[in-house]
């Protein structure tokens, strides 16, 4: 899987794979996962 600053949810890796307890997750399915993860750590930070 790489890196997880170089992990790109479109890559042939990621896609359709398993994620712990959710299952099959898409590219916008991680696209929208990261986003949520990172605005909670920037709010979490009053950035």
């Amino acid at each position: 899987m790489g890196h997880p600053d170089t992990f790109d949810p479109n890559s042939p890796e990621a896609i359709g794979r398993p994620y712990a307890w959710l299952s099959k997750m898409s590219a916008e399915d991680w696209n929208i996962k990261m986003y949520k993860h990172i605005d909670h750590h920037l709010t979490q930070f009053g950035l």
